[in-house]
């Protein structure tokens, strides 16, 4: 894993850390970039966090998984 660029987003209700990751392929539906986006799982337990990727252009995204590698394995992974 080769991280690149972390950055904070600003959502209502919680900020997630987003994380640029040189291993995510490509958005398959649009070509754009995809982020690694870090954010709490149960609003109660700020300790536990929950990975998703996310298309930057079109807004794909991956469903929440435990870890960062996870989450990039669910993203990358392209039907044949």
């Amino acid at each position: 894993m080769s991280v690149t660029k972390k950055s904070i987003k600003h959502y209502p209700g919680c900020d997630v850390l987003v994380i640029e990751d040189d291993e995510l392929l490509a958005c398959p539906f649009c070509g754009h970039h995809a982020e690694v986006e870090v954010s709490p799982w149960d609003e109660d337990d700020e300790e536990e966090v929950a990975y998703q990727v996310r298309c930057s252009w079109c807004f794909a995204e991956t469903h929440y998984e435990d870890t960062m590698e996870e989450a990039i394995r669910a993203w990358n992974q392209r039907a044949e």
